[in-house]
């Protein structure tokens, strides 16, 4: 795969008129030889958008077989089965929030699937990150497997939360107390992944649940960007970059800028005042 860019259109989705910016990106770095990460943004006919992050693992081809593989039958599989939950909403009840839970999960199995049977025809690992979700104008759902994240930019009071724990032996360190958090970066077993998709005959993702108001952001992205830009640094960019390209462009380019050692994916939607105001 090679380097890919993707900026996106404003689309209009969601029954209290309020627009989603759409911003995707995912570049190749500066050392890898071709792109194991795979992304895909896409808006279904009940107003719902669809966004599905991989990173793939198991060097080479496999990766970014993996990577997209998983991708293609997440997105096939909520498309045709999103029509049957059309009217249960993603926010604010329970049913309806099970239910769409419940359809993102079964199509991580399947894609979980897939992949491991491919793994075993080549005779050897391979597997993928995977962060799906479904959002509208009120919030939405969504699934995590790896070490991708996800975090919520909260324009009211420029809060940052990450709403995902990364499935990664460092990361169980630093939730045990023995590193801290800002050591994750760089510590030399970074790279172990405790859960992927593919990797082993069942996966069980972490559910996600979020609400959020006009001018909020939804970051997904891979670790090519988080290995370089902190926290912080993400929360400054969203917090002070009014344009969504601008924003997204500018948080790809500073990890590139610091080495782009591997590759670098964001995905950025923001919730835009009601009637577009």
């Amino acid at each position: 795969m090679s380097r890919t860019a993707k900026r996106g259109k404003a689309m209009r989705e969601g029954s209290e008129g309020i627009e989603v910016k759409v911003f995707s990106l995912s570049e190749l770095g500066r050392v890898r030889p071709n792109n194991e990460d795979a992304a895909a943004v896409e808006p279904l006919p009940s107003g719902k958008v669809l966004v599905v992050v991989a990173d793939g693992m198991g060097g080479h081809e496999r990766g970014e077989v993996a990577a997209q593989t998983a991708v293609d039958v997440v997105v096939a599989h909520v498309k045709a089965e999103a029509e049957r939950l059309e009217d249960l909403p993603l926010v604010g009840d329970p049913e309806g929030e099970r239910r769409w839970l419940e359809l993102l999960e079964g199509a991580v199995r399947l894609a979980n699937a897939r992949v491991f049977e491919l793994a075993g025809k080549w005779e050897g690992r391979m597997g993928t990150t995977v962060d799906v979700a479904l959002v509208d104008s009120r919030g939405g759902v969504g699934v995590h497997v790896g070490d991708g994240r996800v975090y919520l930019f909260r324009r009211k009071g420029e809060i940052l939360e990450r709403l995902t724990d990364d499935h990664s032996y460092v990361f169980t360190l630093y939730k045990e107390g023995h590193i801290a958090y800002e050591a994750l970066r760089e510590h030399p077993q970074r790279h172990i992944i405790l859960r992927a998709v593919g990797a082993e005959a069942h996966v069980t993702p972490d559910p996600l649940r979020l609400e959020w108001s006009a001018g909020d952001r939804l970051l997904f992205c891979t670790d090519g960007l988080t290995q370089h830009v902190d926290d912080g640094e993400i929360a400054t960019i969203l917090g002070t970059t009014s344009n969504l390209d601008t924003a997204g462009s500018e948080l790809v380019g500073l990890a590139l800028s610091r080495g782009g050692t591997d590759n670098v994916t964001v995905v950025l939607l923001e919730a835009g005042e009601e009637d577009g105001r």
